[in-house]
């Protein structure tokens, strides 16, 4: 009930409407992208990457284009997720991320590892899950341990996860000598789990 704004109503032409399209996991939206997207042709990768890229664009706007660019094509690219790790905005960073683990590319174990000490824990995490979905392990526990220490449970959760991954002899001795209480709590559950 009542007046729905004009904002919801006209979502405009284009990639701006495609963008500002509401439920984007529901047929009819999807149906209504792919009309949008057929209609602009070629052109449709160069501005939706475009919409990406742009740090002028609100991060929901850049985040909705890179689910776009996975959903209705072109897969991003190592080079465009690289690029946009590196965003001032920690949504983005983590959107990139996150996609790095299903598009592993050769340098983007590198930049996940990198982004284990990012300054969100958000975009922490999500290296950590990209790096379990892809396998792109790290080859020792450097930057982990400091993870296991966070008060964000789900990240110190998935931290735990990955440390369980690497050869236990690259960390063993790190955790049962740490002096701290969080390090060696979880390290040990991980060296638990990593030896049964």
């Amino acid at each position: 009930k009542g007046e729905v704004p004009n904002r919801i109503r006209q979502l405009g032409t284009g990639i701006s409407a495609v963008i500002r399209q509401p439920q984007i996991e529901s047929a009819w939206a999807r149906q209504s992208i792919a009309a949008v997207r057929q209609e602009l042709g070629d052109s449709w990768g160069q501005l939706v990457a475009g919409v990406a890229l742009s740090n002028d664009n609100p991060a929901n706007y850049r985040t909705r284009a890179i689910d776009l660019m996975q959903l209705f094509g072109p897969i991003p690219n190592e080079k465009l997720l690289l690029e946009l790790s590196s965003a001032p905005n920690e949504q983005v960073r983590a959107k990139a991320a996150w996609m790095m683990g299903l598009h592993p590319g050769e340098q983007s174990r590198e930049r996940l590892i990198e982004l284990l000490g990012d300054s969100n824990p958000r975009v922490q995490r999500a290296a950590c899950e990209a790096m379990l979905r892809s396998g792109q392990l790290p080859s020792g526990p450097t930057g982990i341990l400091e993870l296991l220490k966070s008060n964000d449970r789900n990240l110190s959760f998935v931290a735990v996860r990955l440390l369980e991954r690497i050869p236990t002899d690259d960390w063993q001795n790190r955790i049962l000598e740490s002096d701290e209480p969080r390090i060696a709590i979880l390290g040990m559950m991980a060296l638990a789990n990593a030896l049964l």
